[in-house]
């Protein structure tokens, strides 16, 4: 007569389970990873809505000004778009290497997402006062906040890499992934004192992102090739 099922044999999401019960986590996987798309979808096109051109009674004369007047919305637009770009690649190439999920995950993926789902509100306040430091600051420290909380969705995935990872994913990879989101974070803080001297400079100094990552990229080559 068989003995009692080890308690061990429950540990990894997926074992033992029936052919139903194994869709069905990968369904709910899934929703969780169509449910992040969507928010990045929405943050994305309320972006587009903040810019509003105005009604204007002799469009002749006064378009050309209008236009103008657009200038700081659209560069505003155009930045964000590419923060959260940059986030939903980050998150895209993540989820390549998470294959399944625990709810410590899926409520560290929330609170990212609620942080992306934020992102409009700063950008409209840097669109019409980005020449202030507060509103750089507020910018900045908001974007840096997101990228922290899409670290702790990385660190959710890693902390079970047995059971929530790709097999054969490498603690540098794990590293390289991390280090990756942190360097966002660390540029746009590093961007807010900066900020007291020079809004104009602090929002300058957020391309160093790019460059940051540069280097890890040199001094992780072989997880850059991997990463997708």
């Amino acid at each position: 007569m068989a003995g009692p099922v080890p308690a061990t044999a429950a540990a990894r999401p997926g074992e033992g389970m029936t052919a139903t019960g194994h869709e069905h986590r990968e369904l709910e996987f899934e929703r969780i990873v169509f449910f992040s798309d969507a928010v990045f979808a929405i943050a994305i096109t309320l972006l587009a809505l903040e810019i509003r051109v105005p009604d204007l009674e002799a469009p002749a004369a006064a378009l050309p000004q209008a236009l103008l007047a657009l200038a700081p919305a659209t560069a505003a637009y155009v930045l964000s778009f590419l923060v959260i770009g940059l986030f939903w690649v980050g998150h895209h190439r993540m989820f390549s290497y998470v294959v399944d999920y625990n709810y410590r995950l899926a409520w560290q993926n929330l609170f990212f997402l609620l942080g992306v789902a934020f992102v409009p509100v700063p950008t409209q306040v840097i669109s019409k006062y980005g020449d202030l430091p507060l509103a750089t600051m507020f910018y900045a420290g908001s974007v840096a906040l997101v990228a922290l909380l899409e670290l702790f969705v990385w660190r959710a995935a890693a902390a079970r890499p047995a059971q929530l990872l790709r097999p054969g994913t490498t603690p540098r990879l794990v590293s390289y992934f991390g280090l990756r989101i942190l360097a966002i974070a660390v540029v746009f803080v590093l961007s807010m004192p900066l900020a007291l001297l020079s809004p104009l400079a602090a929002q300058l100094s957020w391309g160093l992102v790019f460059f940051v990552q540069a280097g890890l990229r040199w001094r992780y080559p072989e997880e850059h090739r991997l990463r997708g």
